[in-house]
This record gives C-alpha cells, structure tokens and sequence, in this order.
C-alpha cells in the first residue's frame, strides 16, 4: 500500500477555502482550527506518518479497516482518513463545541465520517460494541487523558488485535521541552489556568488548579480548619473533583493520608480532569503497555520544514540531527509517536 502522504496534495487543496469563523464561533475550537489550517502541510504529513505507522500492522484492505479518532478536536485527522479511503472512520471528543466543528468541517468537505461520539472513553464500549475497531488513533491527547489505567482497560476490551497509535509532545526526555511543560503546569497549579482549555462553563475557569481544590474542600467540608484544608488540597494534586472528595472523605472517616503524586509538576483541572501536558518518561509508557498487553514502538517526530524561509532551513537541520542521533533523538525530538500493537 502507497503512503498516506500521497493523498497530502489534493487534501490540502480542499483546506485552502476553509474559513474558520465559518467553521465554528467557539473561541478556542477557531483558535485551534486557524493554527492548523495556517501549517497543515505540517501537520498532514504528521497525520499521514501515523496513519503509516498504524498500517504497518492492518493486515485488511483499507476500505475493509475500521479507525476511531479519539479525542479528534476540529476532526482533520478523521477526515483525512476518510479521504484517503479507509473504510469505516470514527471521531470522537469530549469537547461539545469541538465536536460540532468537526462535524460542520465534514458538511463543508461533503465527506460524511460513518459514526459521530460524543464523550470519553467511558462511551466506546457501548458506542461500538457492534462494531469492532482495528485502529484507534489520537494526536496530542494521551497527555490529557486523566486515568490510563481506566483508558487502556477500556481499549482494551475493543478489540484483541487492536493497534493504537498516540502522538504526545510531552517528551520527557527532551530537556528544553520538559523545561517549559514545568512552567506551563507549575503556572495551571499555583498561578491561573487557561480559560479557554476548559472543557465547560463553571465558577472556577481560570483560577489555579491548587485554588479550585482548596474550593471545592471549603464547600464541602466546613468542619475543616484552614490549615487541613490547604493541606488537603495540596496532596490532592492530580485528581478530579470526585475523586478528590473519595480522598478527603477517606482522610476525615480513617485519617488515610493521600498518596502523593509522583512528578513534581504533573496537574490535572480538578473540574474535567484534563492534564496540563502530562510529562510521562518512555520507560513508563513502556510500563503501562506492558501492562495491557500492548508491545509499544516508540518513534520520533519532526520539525515542520514545509515552511519558505530560514525557520525552513533551520527545521531541516533539525531533522537532519534528529536523523543522525538515532536512538538518542529524543533529547530533540518535538514529538514522539506511540505504536502500540496487542
């Protein structure tokens, strides 16, 4: 089978004309949308890279494959593949408004996607129990996910050939990556957040991570004194509003001290449990798939030299270094690329 890079051309045609005010009036979904179609060259031959590298292991026919996009925001990634003849194509998003522009990006392509889902992975068994996916593929959305441990399990269960393919620029081991995710999550926790991340509406958009746990424990739990309540919320770093209740809740009745977590910058919005960058090293993804039973290829990525100019030459510089390093690119590498094959 050719590579998925060769239907790059005629695809990217069709994004020319695309408008995204006219896509959709959600600010962060136009926001997303307009960063995509100013360097989709970029991004389409990533998109096509990971369709390549979930193939290497589909023995079917494309039009007999069957692919779900999880966590697909404005859709391109689905929509390429639907493009490109795969023959049952998913998208899936938690995002309401993202969701609606993907599916408005599909009316303005006329090119129908066979199953729309909104939710988590909560809703896949269900959604697809009378059809069983080959693939399932997300780009930088394995670093959001709350619970991996509840997502693998749950994937899993779909399909006991099931191939995955997640793309992350959390790169732990790239330094200066890993210096500025630090900053960023060190900035969600004790700073304020990013508004426009947030999934829904709710009194606590923008205010820090560690200020909406010492909230949501000052609503619940009055009988606490200030001090265990900021401490509370301090331990409580990385859990979603209800478990942070199971754990004051366990606290209070056996006087159970919370577990900590183990990163030191690593936080997740307490209300939609989404994960600021989550830095994981490759030997934990290695231990996680093991886990599941998934064999885990990791691969590198690559700087967009599909640009005019010198940030055109620098990024094939790059990427040449990237070439020559190896195995040791990932003290460079923008992005890694996660193949995992049960």
């Amino acid at each position: 089978m050719q590579s998925f890079k060769a239907n790059i051309p005629a695809f990217s045609k069709r994004l020319s004309n695309i408008d995204a005010a006219s896509i959709t009036a959600d600010a962060y979904a136009q926001q997303y949308l307009n960063i995509l179609l100013k360097y989709k060259t970029y991004y389409l031959n990533i998109y096509a890279t990971v369709l390549d590298a979930a193939f290497a292991d589909i023995q079917k026919p494309i039009d007999e494959v069957s692919m779900l996009d999880f966590g697909c925001g404005n859709g391109l990634l689905a929509l390429f593949a639907k493009f490109s003849g795969i023959g049952f194509v998913a998208a899936s998003d938690m995002n309401v408004p993202f969701l609606l522009s993907a599916q408005q990006l599909s009316k303005e392509f006329d090119l129908p996607l066979d199953q729309w889902v909104i939710g988590n992975e909560n809703t896949l068994p269900q959604a697809f129990q009378s059809h069983k996916l080959d693939i399932v593929i997300g780009t930088d959305v394995i670093e959001h996910i709350y619970n991996l441990d509840h997502f693998f399990t749950i994937i899993s269960q779909l399909n006991n050939n099931m191939v995955t393919v997640f793309t992350t620029a959390s790169v732990a081991e790239n330094p200066i990556k890993s210096k500025q995710l630090q900053s960023l999550q060190r900035k969600d926790e004790l700073s304020q957040s990013n508004a426009m991340h947030s999934n829904y509406q709710n009194e606590f958009v923008g205010l820090s991570f560690l200020n909406i746990r010492k909230k949501l424990i000052q609503q619940k739990y009055k009988q606490l004194d200030n001090d265990t309540i900021d401490w509370l919320a301090s331990a409580t770093r990385g859990l979603q509003e209800n478990d942070i209740y199971i754990t004051v809740d366990d606290f209070i009745r056996n006087k159970t001290l919370p577990i900590p977590i183990q990163h030191p910058t690593n936080t997740c919005d307490p209300i939609t449990g989404s994960w600021t960058e989550r830095l994981l090293s490759q030997k934990e993804y290695k231990t996680l798939y093991r886990k599941y039973d998934f064999k885990l290829k990791i691969s590198y990525g690559y700087f967009n030299e599909f640009e005019s100019g010198f940030k055109s030459w620098v990024a094939k510089q790059l990427n040449l270094l990237l070439y020559l390093f190896g195995n040791h690119a990932k003290i460079l590498s923008p992005f890694m690329i996660l193949v995992g094959k049960k």
